[in-house]
């Protein structure tokens, strides 16, 4: 199954806020995220989460970006 991860509550989308596009490594997106967030960024990643079983047996558990090796990010120190 596939479902869209929603956009986080807090995403300011003012005219007068700067947001800033960031190439990540590949499937690094997550990671980046983190990193920018612990910095005190806003961040944005648009993705969805999949989930795949076979059986009982979960066989991939993650979210994927849908836009691969980018995310949005807005700071004064960027």
């Amino acid at each position: 199954t596939i479902t869209r991860n929603a956009a986080p509550a807090d995403l300011d989308l003012r005219p007068d806020r700067r947001w800033y596009l960031v190439y990540t490594a590949p499937r690094r997106e997550a990671v980046a995220e983190e990193g920018l967030r612990e910095a005190g960024c806003l961040t944005f990643w648009p993705s969805s989460h999949k989930l795949v079983t076979k059986g009982e047996r979960v066989m991939f558990d993650a979210s994927i970006g849908t836009f691969p090796r980018y995310l949005f990010a807005s700071g004064r120190f960027l």
